[in-house]
């Protein structure tokens, strides 16, 4: 196992079993994930395209332009016979003149089994012909055998001249297929922002923008960033959150038809910053969905009163001292001790020296701000925490402004570090089972919940793979999944360190 100089060091609450280190290892070049990126577009999404088993990574903002396939070799790296875990294979699997793009999802779109693409594509400058980051709108891909076709739509579907906001996926109405939703946020010229929008799936080919009967006023103009759709307040359903530059946080409840309401105020997500990442995720095992959102200078952790109501609590709790001129992005709520709770890390950018910030959960939604010992470079726009070596340490993936950085977690080294990952499949409900929320007791009496969501951190497409740290026993109590047409299956006693699928 590789090492160097890179170590995460933690201190570990009295409830969880000691652990006095633990590592990270730079491995990007190593494992063959080095394309050049273009700033100011840094999108990137992970997910298994071939259905082997190993989550591969598709890079949008290269300076390639169009959109890069890098395959993970798992399947023989792991074994020692191949030593560069990610090939680019993007001639073999997209098609020719693919157009630019910014950022993009892994998604099954049409439930066949298989993950296809949605991309917020970049038009090309009429008077300078070049591929212009602050002109986007959307296209798709569907996955057939592997490899990526365009799906005829309208092919200046949302498109508006403004830059990338947020890309995210739900079942909106459901129906039993993934909708998505789109926003902007500003142009080159101007500070205006730009609108949002809500596409349809009725089938694919047949993406239908019903941003006018939203609800909510999604199609205002509005400085738009990191949108996800999620159960916020607990009634089965996707609301949706949106970070936003400069103004209140967008939030709205959706009536259980595709209908959504502007709840903003009323819910409390009123923080008037330049919030621009989101993670999601139960970071005080409560049951329910917090929201941490970068940046400048500053974090905001809207913690959930259980009923999808907010207070920032980010200096009570420890994750709001950045220094002054860190601008954040990308962020993500991932339990990097395997000790049950959801550990906090966002990666930001700033002048020489300013990064972004660690941070270790004592596993009561408190935290200790641990950057300084960190040894990550938590420097960039975009983060995604996945397993990539299925070894069941959750890595690092991070887009900087030219480069990405991936970096190979050693936690599973330490003695006692127990977890389990579940990949679920969904029948009635959408394939990719977005929307679910997952329970899982540990023989401690601990509840983790886990939400399936997409299009989470910033311009990434994030793992939909859901990973639990167990501590020191690799023993589940129990585990009840309620899929998102509201059904439930629960499971009794298992074994974890292992890779468990699940059918709805």
């Amino acid at each position: 196992m590789l090492r160097n100089s890179a170590r995460f060091a933690v201190v570990a609450c009295l409830s969880a079993p000691a652990l006095s280190q633990f590592d990270f290892a730079d491995v990007t070049t190593l494992r063959g994930l080095n394309p050049e990126m273009a700033p100011p577009v840094a999108g990137v999404a992970v997910g298994d395209i071939d259905n082997d088993g190993w989550e591969d990574v598709v890079v949008f903002g290269s300076a390639a332009q169009a959109p890069l396939v890098y395959k993970n070799m798992g399947a023989t790296a792991s074994g020692g016979s191949e030593p560069r875990w990610f090939h680019d294979v993007t001639r073999y699997v997209m098609p020719e003149n693919a157009p630019p793009a910014s950022g993009g999802l892994l998604l099954d779109l049409d439930n066949d089994g298989d993950q296809d693409m949605v991309v917020t594509r970049r038009y090309y400058n009429a008077l300078e012909g070049f591929p212009d980051a602050f002109d986007t709108g959307l296209m798709y891909y569907e996955n057939v055998g592997g490899k990526f076709k365009v799906i005829t739509t309208d092919p200046f579907q949302a498109r508006y001249a403004r830059r990338h906001g947020g890309l995210t996926a739900g079942d909106t109405d459901g129906d039993g297929d993934l909708d998505v939703i789109f926003t902007h946020n500003g142009s080159f010229e101007t500070m205006g922002g730009g609108p949002g929008a809500c596409i349809r799936n009725d089938g694919i080919p047949r993406m239908v923008d019903q941003t006018t009967t939203f609800g909510a006023p999604l199609g205002v103009n509005n400085r738009y960033f990191t949108a996800v759709l999620a159960d916020f307040d607990g009634d089965v359903d996707v609301d949706l959150h949106v970070a936003v530059d400069f103004y209140k946080d967008f939030h709205c409840h959706n009536d259980g038809s595709g209908v959504f309401a502007d709840v903003t105020d009323q819910v409390g997500t009123v923080n008037k910053g330049a919030d621009m990442g989101l993670a999601i995720g139960d970071m005080d095992n409560d049951g329910d969905l917090d929201i941490y959102s970068t940046n400048i200078g500053t974090g905001v952790l809207y913690v959930n009163d259980g009923s999808g109501n907010f207070t920032n609590e980010a200096g009570l709790r420890g994750a709001a001292g950045w220094a002054p001129n860190a601008i954040g992005w990308g962020t993500q709520w991932m339990d990097v001790d395997l000790d049950r709770d959801q550990d906090l890390a966002f990666v930001a950018i700033g002048p020489p020296g300013v990064h972004g910030e660690a941070y270790l959960n004592d596993g009561t939604g408190y935290f200790t701000n641990v950057t300084a010992t960190a040894g990550i470079e938590l420097r960039g726009l975009g983060m995604i925490a996945f397993d990539y070596d299925k070894d069941g340490d959750l890595d690092v993936l991070a887009t900087r402004l030219q480069s990405l950085v991936l970096y190979d977690s050693l936690a599973t080294d330490t003695p006692n570090r127990h977890w389990v990952a579940i990949t679920l499949e969904g029948t009635t409900s959408n394939r990719n089972a977005i929307g679910t929320r997952i329970e899982l007791e540990t023989p401690d009496g601990t509840i983790q919940t886990k939400h399936v969501v997409a299009g989470a951190s910033y311009m990434n497409g994030t793992s939909l793979v859901q990973h639990f740290g167990l501590g020191d026993s690799d023993q589940i109590t129990s585990l009840k999944i309620r899929w998102p047409d509201g059904s439930v299956d629960t499971h009794g006693s298992m074994t974890g360190d292992q890779y468990l699928h699940f059918k709805q």
